[in-house]
């Protein structure tokens, strides 16, 4: 009979740990390499086309707002490209990238939006 409990608990363990596993990349960007302790990465978004012979390459400004979230059950911000780029005093947006950033996850999450152009 202690036997069968113990294969219980392991396999209540496992199923659990898979379960939580899908936790630990973020809850709206599943394909990010993340830690299980921290991580701080930028991820490339995308650029802008200026249009023909226009300037290329990221802009002269830069402007950035930011979302945050505990616990998956509580989330606040606007890091929409709008506020980054009135962050920015930018009108012309050339490059768009997200940073991405949780210490002790799940505990803590940040994305900042990060956009530049002139």
């Amino acid at each position: 009979m202690k036997s069968i409990w113990n294969v219980g608990r392991v396999t209540a363990a496992l199923a659990t740990i898979l379960l939580l596993s899908g936790c630990v990349s973020g809850p709206n960007m599943p394909w990010l390499p993340a830690g299980a302790i921290t991580t701080d990465m930028i991820v490339p978004g995308q650029v802008v086309p200026s249009g023909t012979g226009g300037p290329t390459g990221p802009g002269l400004r830069q402007g950035t707002a930011s979302c945050k979230a505990v616990l998956f059950i509580a989330g606040w911000g606007d890091c929409s490209i709008q506020a980054a780029a009135a962050a920015g005093g930018i009108t012309h947006i050339r490059t768009i990238d997200w940073r991405y950033e949780n210490y002790l996850a799940p505990i803590f999450y940040r994305y900042t939006l990060i956009v530049t152009g002139d």
